[in-house]
């Protein structure tokens, strides 16, 4: 079920980690319209309360900071700082979602706004599960489907993750090269052909994922993104990245090369997976599409020793001929895990 109206609250206190993504989609699915929310953040996490900030002004979300400066792990001042603000607030329901933040950060802030407030609303957003998990000591907690609405946009995504693409050089929303060229390049590929220049295939991917989009409730999915940091003085590429898509709040990311060699595969699949995580936290889900001869499953468990990631996907050249049926069973197969 989706969230119920009765745990949404008037004023909510989110605590910044160093993913802001949880507390975006807290603030969007767990407070009343006209509500408030509370930003308790600590000098390592400025940035992240910045770009926050930015985001629920965007949005016309009245926020408000609490400055822990660098007294993430200090019980008393945590309990003060939070106390002062709760002894401020006029009426109206209270909630707290604990998600990010520190232990003690989460520990101290429970225990004061259930002294001041037992009926307040305390939630956690799973990143296994991708629900809204509603605590109660009295009862079982309750998991609640995410659903945004309007959806969370990809560059809205990215923004949360301290990235920006270039407005001179924006991503693009349909593949650059017709179905005829793609079925060319394809054929050659299937006939044990290689190509150099790989953009072909970042559009064939784009295009799979696109026959699927309806089935699956992707809102949005594009292709080349040339990423720059959020700071408007730097105009150079951060880096690049291939396809991407996005499914309720949850980044699927995809690399794209024409290569065929395990070394080069296994290389994109680690820059994948990193670039990935920048750009979509501990949620996002990375897949490499290249030209691999064997099976995938080498590339994969080779990279494993490295990356402790279990939800990492290969497409090798065997794999090209029906890639939208593959893509789709990676994205059941996460549904599956998620619900399990």
């Amino acid at each position: 079920m989706s969230i119920p109206n009765k745990y949404k609250v008037d004023h909510l206190f989110l605590l910044v980690g160093e993913n802001p993504l949880p507390n975006y989609v807290a603030a969007r699915t767990l407070l009343n319209d006209g509500g408030t929310v509370y930003l308790v953040f600590t000098n390592q996490t400025i940035t992240q309360q910045e770009i926050l900030g930015d985001c629920f002004e965007d949005l016309q979300l009245d926020n408000t900071k609490i400055d822990l400066g660098e007294n993430e792990s200090n019980a008393f001042q945590i309990r003060d700082r939070i106390q002062k603000e709760m002894k401020t607030l006029k009426g109206g329901t209270v909630g707290l979602n604990y998600t990010g933040g520190t232990k003690a950060m989460a520990v101290h802030a429970y225990r004061i706004i259930k002294e001041l407030k037992p009926n307040a609303v305390f939630s956690y957003l799973d990143s296994r599960t991708l629900k809204m998990r509603i605590d109660d000591e009295k009862e079982e907690p309750i998991d609640c489907e995410v659903k945004l609405d309007p959806p969370l946009k990809l560059e809205t995504l990215f923004m949360l993750h301290d990235n920006l693409w270039r407005k001179e050089e924006p991503p693009q929303s349909k593949p650059k090269l017709s179905d005829t060229e793609i079925e060319e390049k394809l054929k050659a590929v299937r006939n044990g052909e290689n190509f150099e220049d790989g953009k072909w295939l970042e559009s064939y991917v784009l295009r799979e994922i696109q026959k699927k989009q309806g089935d699956f409730g992707i809102e949005e999915s594009m292709m080349s993104f040339h990423i720059r940091a959020r700071d408007k003085n730097q105009d150079d590429d951060r880096f690049e990245f291939d396809v991407a898509f996005i499914k309720g709040y949850q980044l699927f990311a995809i690399s794209c090369t024409t290569g065929s060699r395990k070394g080069k595969c296994k290389q994109k699949l680690f820059e994948a997976h990193l670039r990935a995580r920048q750009l979509g936290g501990d949620e996002a889900r990375v897949a490499l599409v290249c030209c691999y001869d064997d099976s995938p499953d080498d590339i994969k468990d080779e990279v494993r020793f490295a990356v402790p990631d279990k939800k990492i996907e290969v497409f090798g050249r065997k794999d090209l001929a029906n890639l939208a049926d593959k893509i789709a069973n990676w994205i059941d197969l996460n549904n599956q895990e998620a619900n399990a």
